[in-house]
């Protein structure tokens, strides 16, 4: 008999976002995430543009939104956020 699966680590990381302008496009990156299976929540920090936003997921969905939507690739992906790695 095949044990279950275990359910997949989930993992945090917090990344300023360009959220909050536009509602359309706020409307596509949730359904996006929501797809994906992460969850987003917005964060209070004063200093910096954009409101910053703490991300959980497995590590490789989140590794797929960074390069997907931030325009990240492997390396930047594992030299800012080498949890999703470890």
């Amino acid at each position: 008999m095949i044990p279950p699966p275990r359910d997949p680590k989930k993992v945090k990381i917090s990344r300023p976002t360009f959220i909050g302008v536009d509602e359309e496009i706020d409307k596509e990156f949730k359904e996006f995430l929501e797809f994906l299976e992460i969850s987003m929540e917005l964060r209070e920090e004063e200093e910096g543009e954009w409101p910053v936003v703490e991300y959980e997921g497995n590590p490789y969905d989140i590794s797929t939104m960074l390069a997907s939507r931030f325009g990240m690739d492997e390396s930047e992906i594992k030299e800012e956020y080498p949890q999703l790695f470890s």
